[in-house]
């Protein structure tokens, strides 16, 4: 017993100072106590601690979060950028099938009602293609500007904890800033609209 109750007594010595965090190399995995890298026993709980770690157990979990976030933003934003397109892409399908419908009845194929029936069901189509692209656009903004916020506050909390030095919260600060000009761009962004092209009946 005397050769576990000796180095806990010198371990004990050692005062926990916060003021000395960036100068910690390693973290108890029992209580979580900073340790100095020449310590082999938490000064805390006199637990082993074998492991080294660059990173704190906390900052670990900001970081895993930050990565989370960022990874739920680039999907929400590819769902964005897909439906901003998508209305380009309804539009053109609907002008080349109205000039299809057109040219059809210029050259005798279908009747006037019909050709009607064909233009009126162009519109509901492209209505409706339109309708379901403005939804998937409005929920997407919605769930994007979210992940913005989530983003923000992990860089933010990063820049303003002392456990990190002072260039990776410089760093953090300065990502957090373009995060948050990205979500006030993100608002800004037009809804699709509905505009059809004039055609003669």
């Amino acid at each position: 017993m005397s050769l576990f109750v000796k180095p806990f007594t010198l371990v004990r010595k050692f005062k926990y100072n916060p003021s000395k965090l960036q100068n910690m190399a390693k973290l108890c995995t029992d209580c979580g106590a900073p340790v100095q890298a020449n310590w082999n026993l938490c000064a805390e709980c006199g637990a082993l601690v074998l492991k080294r770690r660059k990173i704190p157990i906390q900052g670990s979990k900001k970081i895993r979060r930050i990565k989370i976030s960022v990874i739920v933003t680039m999907i929400i934003g590819t769902v964005v950028v897909i439906s901003q397109a998508g209305t380009g892409l309804s539009f053109n399908n609907y002008s080349f099938s109205l000039q299809s419908v057109r040219k059809a009845y210029d050259d005798g194929k279908i009747s006037y009602e019909e050709y009607l029936e064909r233009i009126d069901a162009l519109v509901y189509q492209f209505y409706l293609d339109l309708w379901v692209i403005s939804n998937v656009n409005f929920y997407a903004k919605i769930g994007l500007n979210i992940a913005f916020i989530f983003v923000i506050i992990g860089f933010l909390s990063l820049s303003f904890d002392n456990l990190f030095p002072k260039k990776t919260r410089r760093i953090s600060l300065i990502i957090a800033c373009v995060f948050l000009i990205f979500g006030l761009y993100s608002i800004f962004i037009p809804a699709p609209s509905i505009a059809l092209p004039y055609y003669y009946p």
